[in-house]
């Protein structure tokens, strides 16, 4: 039995359409990320925090993610310190179990400067790989914020960048993060 050229043409192009589908659609990774963008048109000032993973299932003892973080406006910091430490912490809904999870010295430095673009778009110059402590998920489910808090000679220094993400317990040692 012989095949015609138009056939064995036409059987190879459907195998390939099939690879090509198969290919794709198992190369596909949930990724977990906040915005990295933001609303207003023009940021005058503000503490930035956002995060990013390339992926959303963690056992619940190793949950690891990427925290970019920074300021736009020298007009945020008091002229008056010279250095400002910040903490940045994760801690749940509830306000309760604060837990700092990456010290941040000298905050009020160009390291941490991040610049705004016309698309609304972060760009930001430092992160930080973090590990957010299992004891913050306690429930089958939750809201985990991440916090930029400063401190200086005379207390707490006003202000501070956070954002946030919901959890959900799978079963098995197993969390499924998602962004707000």
């Amino acid at each position: 039995m012989r095949i015609s050229n138009t056939r064995m043409i036409a059987f190879l192009c459907l195998v390939v359409v099939v690879l090509c589908a198969f290919t794709i659609g198992c190369s596909h990774k949930e990724e977990l990320s906040s915005e990295f963008s933001y609303m207003i048109d023009e940021p005058t000032s503000g503490f930035w925090l956002d995060y990013k993973s390339d992926k959303k299932e963690f056992k619940v003892d190793n949950v690891v993610l990427e925290v970019y973080f920074g300021w736009h406006h020298p007009t945020n910091f008091d002229t008056k310190y010279d250095s400002l430490d910040f903490e940045l912490v994760a801690r749940k809904d509830d306000g309760q179990d604060e837990y700092v999870v990456a010290s941040i010295p000298g905050f009020n430095s160009i390291k941490y400067h991040c610049d705004f673009s016309s698309g609304k778009k972060i760009a930001y110059k430092h992160s930080e790989t973090i590990i957010i402590p299992e004891e913050l998920f306690d429930s089958e489910s939750g809201k985990i914020w991440l916090i930029l808090k400063g401190f200086v000679s005379d207390g707490y220094y006003p202000g501070g960048g956070y954002n946030s993400f919901i959890y959900t317990k799978m079963g098995d040692g197993l969390v499924r993060l998602d962004s707000k």
